[in-house]
């Protein structure tokens, strides 16, 4: 995932939420999130359910991310606010969706049930993580 250093540029907000970063990459969510802005502060976001949640996804408007990990199939993305996003893996549907700059470039998905699938270059080869 090539986002360090990127700013997120636009949020995309419909039944999902998508950040859109300044080198072209993209990650969408489809289900519930967190946000936390600090460590007593914790939102959980719920595109496509609850329209209240989403306003926590604005304050990461031109924010700059300083690491994403990707452990035990959970999703977080630090920003140098403090503010940091994290997802878990859904076992009904698809918690969240990568796609990528990289060369050749990158697509990620976090599976049903929270295996993460990789592809890469548009040559149909799937990886797992």
């Amino acid at each position: 995932m090539k986002m360090v250093g990127e700013s997120v540029d636009q949020i995309v907000i419909d039944f999902h939420v998508e950040l859109r970063f300044s080198n072209q990459s993209l990650i969408s969510f489809g289900g519930a999130f967190e946000i936390i802005e600090r460590a007593d502060t914790c939102s959980v976001v719920r595109p496509g359910e609850d329209k209240a949640s989403l306003l926590p996804v604005l304050n990461l408007h031109t924010l700059v991310v300083t690491d994403v990990r990707l452990d035990d199939r959970s999703l977080e993305i630090a920003f140098e606010s403090g503010h940091v996003l994290r997802c878990e893996p859904s076992s009904d549907f698809e918690a969240w969706q990568y796609a990528g700059p990289e060369n050749p470039a990158t697509m990620m998905i976090s599976m049903p049930g929270g295996e993460v699938a990789i592809w890469r270059g548009g040559s149909g080869t799937e990886a797992k993580l």
